[in-house]
């Protein structure tokens, strides 16, 4: 919009409109002058902007891209209302200490961990949008390359500021070069900042790789040869209310040799790839014991797919172009930025 219009508008009004504008509009905007800059900057235009960004429930799908080094090299987000890709500011997230790894998304957060060869792994919290970061406090056990996830927390709908999370972290190799696997467990709580010990995971469950958020659990894939090749084993769960690891009591499918779960529309998919030839995707049922296959990826595609991935493969992006994950943009990081 012209700068001649909004100077035009009443101070009240033209905070108002601006609560109305998508993310990146907001930002663009701040450049205008000092006052607009202040404006938008405030406690209470954020909570109400929030709030009308709650009724909007904008999700926007973000590729991440890391170079060799472990720093960001590129950030991308597609704005699905829009239909336009806007390339996200990466300068302060490309300060964080060691080699950075995005674990996953929680609202408007990315979980990231930091590699430090023998040192303990630490973790952090960004906003994207904002290219605003801090670090979670240390785990209570050291650890190295341990299994991440992360889970939005929002008990009341209605709280436009209950934007918080829970981080559960599971086994990992001890510190300073020792070979030792610990299989403890521990879960963060953004709203009291702290970690809490829980059950250890079970040493059958640590063949798996990533953890995917689903109604309020985490679930993931274990792997183990199977015919002399690896393929997918089990798909285990931690329930985030009770501390306890389970696994679906759901057949796997034979020949499953790299896997993602994932929701959509409320209930629990499978995508994976059997036997190097084709990609299926099955559905978990309503009694939770068995997997209804629902999709498969045509020959021609698959092959063109095939050409394009590498070792790995993920559901909203391929292995190429760098992790693809969903997360709903927000102006503000809900901490202080370290």
């Amino acid at each position: 919009m012209d700068e001649t219009v909004w100077s035009k508008l009443p101070a009240e009004m033209f905070v108002k409109t601006m609560q109305f504008l998508p993310p990146v509009r907001v930002l663009q905007q701040r450049t205008l002058s000092k006052w607009v800059y202040q404006a938008t900057s405030s406690v209470s235009f954020n909570h109400l902007y929030w709030k009308q960004r709650k009724r909007v429930n904008e999700t926007w799908l973000l590729l991440v891209q890391i170079d060799m080094k472990g720093s960001f090299k590129d950030l991308s987000s597609y704005d699905f209302c829009l239909e336009k890709w806007y390339r996200l500011p990466r300068d302060n997230l490309s300060n964080l200490n060691g080699r950075i790894d995005v674990v996953a998304s929680a609202g408007s957060h990315l979980l990231c961990k930091g590699e430090f060869g023998n040192l303990p792994d630490k973790l952090y919290m960004c906003n994207p949008l904002r290219g605003t970061w801090r670090e979670l406090p240390p785990m209570q056990k050291q650890r190295r390359e341990p299994r991440v996830g992360v889970v939005h927390v929002q008990e009341d709908p209605a709280d436009v500021d209950g934007d918080a999370f829970k981080v559960v972290v599971a086994g990992g190799f001890c510190p300073w070069g020792h070979i030792k696997f610990d299989l403890s467990s521990e879960v963060y709580d953004s709203r009291t900042d702290s970690w809490k010990m829980t059950e250890s995971i079970p040493e059958d469950f640590v063949p798996c790789l990533k953890f995917f958020q689903y109604k309020g659990s985490l679930y993931s894939v274990t792997y183990g040869i199977i015919d002399d090749a690896i393929c997918a084993r089990d798909v285990i769960l931690y329930n985030l209310e009770s501390g306890i690891w389970s696994k679906v009591q759901a057949a796997m499918p034979e020949g499953l040799m790299q896997v993602n779960v994932v929701e959509c529309n409320e209930r629990l998919l499978m995508v994976g790839i059997v036997r190097a030839s084709s990609i299926k995707i099955w559905m978990l049922d309503d009694s939770a014991k068995n997997w209804e296959e629902i999709a498969t990826m045509p020959p021609d595609t698959f092959n063109e797919f095939a050409k394009s991935i590498s070792s790995n493969f993920s559901c909203t992006s391929t292995y190429s172009i760098g992790k693809g994950m969903f997360f709903n943009p927000r102006l503000e990081l809900d901490h202080k930025q370290s």
